[in-house]
């Protein structure tokens, strides 16, 4: 008994002795071993949503079908029955034909003769988030003490488990939105760039290097489908060249992957080998391994296609065929009003041939001619005249463009639920104003629906902040009572206590000094969502001096020599930059070599931003970890090498991504390190 209080109180210090998940993880199984002999140990999380299964954690026999990371259904597995019945399962020499019959999706543990289980609930809040299993090759190995044990056990590490799926859930959300906004941005761009002119060709460079920020090609083209469907003609290329494939070429889209786009109206995704694809289309053009193939349609008539390809095997994903489809939505109209564009030049002076409303008014604004589509989509135009929300706030337009201060004026305009880009000229050699309009609503509702969820994303990714803030502010009470406690209970029971029990009270201390500086930790990653001031232009020297004064101690002690170059004026928040330069020049300092430390910071202007750099002549880092370091809780040595939660970094990225900015590390192992990270430019 005595031996089992032991096990338990060493499970608790290794749970309270790191930050780091995987740590955890691995102490737990070493220490779980001496209580309940498994030839495999497995952690799972469970979506009872989406019925699924996620190995979190395993420890001994290797099954590959249940890997961790791997996703799995939960119906018919024992999981789903600790779930349903939130209390643990024995399973005790039983048949693989009884075990397959019970539970169908247990092949992998049949096949491992892996029988007997052990399946306990992992219970955080009241809710069974996952699932700790024992299993075992050895009839009869477990017995209800094994399943008593396992609940204890489980009731022990549910809270870490927790822990991680909540921060893994808002790192996944920080990361989400910084996306979403990302793209955002980029759709805002392409639909300036395609509302920026009325030749269609001005537009197509500028169009096609703002999809290249979202979308990786090594070629993109655009081609407009002819009457009878079956031929198209490039009208834009750029990237790779193919013969027969160039600007103005025409060929047909039978055989090639082009044909199930314009069959479905859906966009359409081809990738796999060179030789596959050939023989799925056998008109395919390219050497190219993947390809996306996305409808421009325009009043529900498809007009052309956007294609994007890449030499990359298997390169583009759903997130991509969502994207391409989104851009082809913003470009169709644009396409469509180019051809309409150049009909209209044709028959400028004949409007009633347009197949998208047209109004002229005369210089007063007093409608003067309305084309057939016009009066069908606008039947009060007549009798409101210039009082119909088409014409609104004419007046300024007609003395700009009659005056000769424009060639055109575009705009767009609500009419009731519908949404028209306009193009308004002035037509000297009848005196009149021309106004063009082109329904763009289908656009725009996908442009509304966009913002709508970066705003729901945005407001859930601050929701998640509040509360890890407040778990991890209301946690610090407690804390402060289990360390004064323990700490009264060694004073004054001294002389009565033994060897054993002193060790166990320092590991009480002990670990409660380490969650104190892990939950300070997480309270500086919390605020700098939360807390963070309005970015203003601080001089990055200032903010320096401050870090470095912060550090001085740690400076001296160490024998640090920190020098810096011509620094520039960004915008920022002073705090949050200055705990962000004192971050890294702390690492610097930490993972020192057998050299007394280096540490030189230099800016350089790079496009509208500042490339800052911190540079160290420390251990340095293996550059396949060099994305890793970043995220929370992510340590590359042991607690016994180098102190540290492994918060720092995270809570650098956090404040370079709050500037709208990037940050990376360039490093090899024993050649120190260069940490570059991008500030906006406060001239800007």
């Amino acid at each position: 008994m005595a031996s089992e209080y032991a096990i338990f109180a060493e499970i608790g210090r290794v749970i309270s002795s790191s930050p780091n998940i995987d740590e955890i993880y691995e102490g737990f199984a070493a220490q779980v071993r001496h209580l309940i002999p498994f030839e495999r140990l497995v952690i799972n999380s469970v979506d009872t949503e989406l019925g699924t299964i996620a190995t979190l954690y395993q420890s001994g026999m290797k099954v590959p079908e249940w890997e961790p990371g791997r996703v799995r259904p939960l119906s018919g597995s024992p999981t789903e029955w600790v779930v349903e019945n939130r209390r643990g399962l024995l399973l005790n020499s039983e048949s693989e034909a009884a075990t397959l019959e019970r539970f169908p999706n247990q092949d992998p543990s049949v096949a491992s003769h892996l029988l007997w289980l052990v399946a306990v609930p992992l219970i955080s809040h009241n809710d069974v988030i996952g699932t700790l299993h024992f299993r075992s090759d050895h009839p009869g190995e477990y017995s209800q003490n094994s399943l008593a044990l396992a609940e204890r056990v489980a009731a022990q590490i549910a809270g870490p488990v927790a822990n991680s799926l909540l921060y893994a859930k808002l790192e996944a959300s920080a990361r989400e939105e910084h996306r979403l906004a990302e793209e955002n941005a980029l759709f805002a761009e392409i639909g300036k760039v395609i509302s920026s002119s009325l030749d269609i060709n001005d537009v197509y460079a500028d169009f096609a290097d703002r999809v290249k920020q979202l979308i990786s090609f090594d070629r993109i083209s655009v081609s407009l489908l002819d009457e009878s469907k079956e031929t198209l003609t490039n009208a834009y290329v750029l990237g790779k060249e193919s013969p027969g494939r160039e600007v103005g070429a025409r060929f047909s889209v039978r055989g090639a992957p082009a044909e199930a786009a314009i069959r479905s109206g859906k966009t359409s995704l081809a990738q796999g080998s060179i030789e596959s694809l050939k023989e799925r289309f056998p008109s395919i053009a390219f050497n190219m391994s993947s390809t996306l193939q996305a409808p421009l349609i325009y009043k529900n008539e498809i007009i052309g296609l956007l294609n994007v390809r890449s030499v990359g095997d298997n390169a583009y994903t759903q997130r991509d065929i969502d994207l391409v489809t989104q851009v082809a939505m913003q470009i169709a109209p644009a396409v469509a009003n180019a051809q309409l564009y150049a009909e209209q030049r044709r028959l400028a002076t004949f409007p009633m041939h347009n197949p998208n409303p047209v109004i002229e008014t005369d210089l007063s604004g007093n409608v003067t001619y309305c084309n057939p589509i016009a009066r069908q989509r606008f039947p009060s135009l007549p009798d409101m005249g210039a009082q119909h929300p088409i014409l609104a706030e004419l007046g300024e337009i007609i003395a700009d463009l009659s005056g000769g201060g424009a060639a055109f004026h575009s705009r767009e305009i609500d009419v009731g639920e519908e949404t028209y880009q306009q193009r308004i000229a002035h037509v000297p050699s009848i005196g009149q104003m021309r106004i063009y309009s082109n329904d763009i609503t289908p656009r725009k509702r996908a442009q509304e629906k966009l913002a709508q969820q970066a705003e729901d994303l945005a407001r859930s990714n601050a929701e998640l902040q509040e509360f890890a803030y407040v778990a991890s502010h209301d946690l610090q009470e407690p804390l402060r009572v289990v360390s004064g406690f323990a700490q009264l209970l060694s004073d004054r029971y001294a002389n009565e206590l033994d060897d054993t029990a002193q060790e166990f009270i320092g590991y009480v201390v002990d670990g409660a000094e380490r969650m104190k500086i892990l939950i300070n930790d997480l309270l500086e990653y919390s605020r700098v969502g939360t807390q963070g001031r309005p970015l203003e232009p601080v001089e990055s020297s200032s903010v320096l001096e401050q870090a470095v004064s912060n550090l001085r101690v740690a400076i001296g002690e160490s024998g640090t020599s920190v020098t810096h170059g011509r620094l520039p004026r960004v915008m920022g928040d002073f705090n949050q930059l200055s705990q962000l330069f004192q971050n890294l020049i702390s690492n610097a300092i930490k993972f020192r070599g057998d050299d007394s430390p280096q540490i030189h910071i230099s800016g350089m202007r790079v496009g509208e931003s500042w490339e800052m750099s911190v540079r160290d002549n420390g251990i340095g880092i293996e550059p396949q970890h060099a994305d890793r370091i970043f995220g929370m809780f992510k340590r590359l040595h042991g607690r016994g090498e180098y102190p540290g939660t492994g918060i720092g970094l995270a809570i650098c990225s956090k404040i370079v991504e709050r500037h709208t900015g990037k940050i990376w590390v360039e490093s090899e192992l024993g050649k120190g390190a260069t940490f570059i990270f991008t500030l906006p430019d406060a001239e800007e």
